[in-house]
This record gives C-alpha cells, sequence and structure tokens, in this order.
C-alpha cells in the first residue's frame, strides 16, 4: 500500500510546504522513517509507544515513511519541526489500516500529539497553512478545535472530522 499526506515546515519564519509519503510491503516487519536521525529517532519510539500504550494491533509488515523536502535540503535537516509529527503517525496508521481512510493523499495535516493521545496544532502559520489548502484544493484532517488552539483526543479523529 502506498500513501501521501501534506504537511508543512517552518524554517527561519517561514513556511515550506512537503508531502509526508509511505507505504508498506511484506517483508521483514518494523516501521523506517527517513529524515534526520535525531529527530526521527526520537519519533519513531514515539510512535511505537503510542500504539503499545493503546493497544493498537499493527499488522506485521514493513513500513517506511519519508519527507518530500522539495530541495529544502538543510533547511528539513535542521529545522525542528514537530509539526510533521502527527501527519507522519496520521500515515504510519492508515498504512496499517487503522484510521479506517481510503484515501489521505489529498489530505493536509500538521501538528504534534502527546504519548497520551492529545493532538497540538502550531497556531504560528495557521493562516499561511488554511491559504495553502485552499489554493490546492486539500481536505484538512482534523478538528474545528485543533484550529483554535485547544487540545483534542486522538480518539475522536475520524473520517466525521474530515472538513473543508
Amino acid at each position: 500500500m502506498n500513501s501521501q499526506i501534506y504537511s508543512y515546515i517552518s524554517y527561519k519564519d517561514k513556511f515550506y510546504a512537503i508531502q509526508v509519503y509511505g507505504y508498506s510491503s511484506r517483508s521483514l516487519p518494523g516501521l523506517e522513517i527517513i529524515g534526520p536521525h535525531g529527530q526521527i529517532k526520537n519519533l519513531k519510539n514515539k510512535i511505537i509507544y503510542f500504539c503499545r500504550k493503546n493497544n493498537l494491533k499493527i499488522p506485521p509488515r514493513r513500513y517506511v515513511i519519508g519527507y518530500e523536502d522539495f530541495n529544502l535540503g538543510k533547511k528539513l535537516a535542521i529545522a525542528e519541526n514537530k509539526s510533521l509529527e502527527l501527519p507522519t503517525l496520521l500515515l504510519f496508521l492508515n498504512l496499517c489500516g487503522i484510521l479506517g481512510l481510503a484515501k489521505i493523499e489529498n489530505c493536509f495535516n500538521a501538528g504534534t500529539f502527546s504519548i497520551d493521545g492529545k493532538l497540538i496544532s502550531d497556531q504560528q502559520y495557521l493562516n499561511k497553512m488554511l491559504e495553502f489548502i485552499r489554493d490546492e484544493d486539500l481536505i484538512y484532517v482534523g478538528d474545528t478545535s485543533s484550529c483554535t488552539g485547544k487540545n483534542i483526543s486522538l480518539k475522536k479523529l475520524s473520517v466525521s472530522l474530515l472538513f473543508r
């Protein structure tokens, strides 16, 4: 299975759109996230812990997730971009078949999550994100409360929370 979701990174107070992509295959089971080493190792462990803590049944497959940096290179490597955490988790859960969404290729999400399931969106670039979503005809995956800085529980995230 192949999939992708749109997100963004920030670097020196600028907003850059980015695609998070991934696939699953029937080879040696595991999760591989390709990106800046220190940040990615922490994110990978956070995702694994989150799935174990919530007793999510992950099919034994190989999952590979990467970031299309559109020639951002060093910006992606040195930017501390927590905004990629949540879309990476959503893509992983979709590849595992847990979200139950048939297609997320035209979806956008940015933010982070805590290990207890709270979603946190970044308010600094909200207007630019919404302009990008409108211009690219994308669907924002989230809840209106995530747009106002309030947290929502990951367990509430479902198809019913997809909106334009």
